[in-house]
């Protein structure tokens, strides 16, 4: 069991503020803050990509889409669905790569989701609705990737997805949002749903605002006196 201050945004002011102290079962998440996560036994932050990092950044990108583009054409990928996985990692994270790299203007809506380490272990660009936080892109290290190709990498992290996903729904309960939404693929569904989205229609995936607000603390935290 671990300890931790659980804190809860405020609706009507915007912020986060102190709740009872939980404790963590292994293998469940916890926001520990509006941007520090623990998932899956790993402490992860996601932040903004600054200007002066994005030559950086674009140059990580490229490298997960080099990588996932020759795991993907590994005749030792077990399934279509890990060949596909890597092919949509390196075709999302070359989008990523050139967005940083020109400076376009959705960089500006970049974000990277790091571990305790500081390493690099996901991306994602957010658009602000009227009514809405739209998740445009979102990639993971492809190390991180369920598969058998990576069974054997160091430093793997899980939950890189998941943070920059639950990120997202404290921008939407910060900005005042109804929800959150993003299109995907039908054989990514099971994933956002397991995170809480409904299936609006073909692709279309949201999470309202009231749901997000009603998962703190999560399931799996229990409080204790």
């Amino acid at each position: 069991m671990i300890f931790f201050d659980l804190f809860r945004c405020n609706q009507n002011q915007g912020i986060f503020i102190p709740r009872p102290r939980v404790t963590l079962r292994n293998n469940s998440s916890i926001f520990l803050h509006s941007n520090k996560f623990f998932i899956s036994n790993h402490y992860l932050t996601v932040e903004k990509v600054e200007p002066k990092n994005y030559s950086q950044v674009a140059e990580i990108a490229e490298s997960w889409a080099e990588i996932a583009y020759k795991k993907a054409a590994d005749p030792e990928v077990k399934s279509e669905w890990e060949e596909y996985q890597f092919a949509a990692c390196s075709s999302i994270s070359s989008k990523f790569g050139y967005i940083l790299g020109t400076e376009d203007k959705k960089a500006k809506r970049t974000y990277l989701c790091r571990d305790s380490k500081g390493k690099e272990q996901g991306m994602m660009l957010l658009s602000v609705k009227r009514h809405s936080i739209y998740i445009d892109f979102l990639t993971t290290n492809p190390r991180n990737i369920r598969s058998f190709l990576n069974d054997k990498e160091q430093d793997r992290v899980q939950g890189a997805g998941e943070a920059l996903i639950r990120f997202a729904q404290n921008q939407a309960l910060q900005f005042s949002k109804d929800y959150v939404y993003l299109h995907t693929v039908p054989k990514a569904e099971h994933f956002y749903k397991k995170m809480g989205f409904e299936l609006i229609k073909r692709c279309r995936m949201q999470k309202t605002a009231e749901r997000i607000r009603n998962e703190f603390p999560p399931p799996s935290i229990e409080l204790v006196a």
